[in-house]
């Protein structure tokens, strides 16, 4: 009901995904991620990595999960990779095709410059 109100914070964002991805409820584990991530934009590479395990283990979306998982990359900085990618199941990073010293995208040092 808060979701739907969209009075929500951090914390019922959060718990709202991870109990409804461990319950199946995929479509209300999306919607609460999408809401995390735009009211909390500083946790949208850890959203996207979570976005990418679930489409992998949970909706069965190759393509979707190698979307969320690049997105991830893209908004991470590469001293944060080794991090990103221990989380990533295996196998995902390769499928990336990145390095430690390779560039996401050429969009990518625009998203960490401050």
């Amino acid at each position: 009901e808060a979701i739907a109100s969209n009075v929500v914070d951090f914390d019922l964002l959060n718990t709202t995904f991870l109990l409804a991805r461990r319950g199946g409820d995929y479509p209300l584990a999306l919607r609460a991620m999408e809401l995390r991530m735009a009211g909390f934009p500083q946790s949208a590479a850890a959203g996207h990595l979570q976005l990418g395990n679930l489409y992998t283990t949970g909706l069965k979306d190759p393509a979707k999960a190698q979307a969320s998982f690049r997105r991830a990359a893209e908004l991470t900085p590469p001293s944060g990779w080794p991090v990103l990618k221990a989380q990533m199941p295996e196998g995902a990073w390769e499928q990336l095709g990145l390095t430690a010293s390779s560039p996401v995208t050429s969009t990518q040092m625009s998203v960490i410059k401050r």
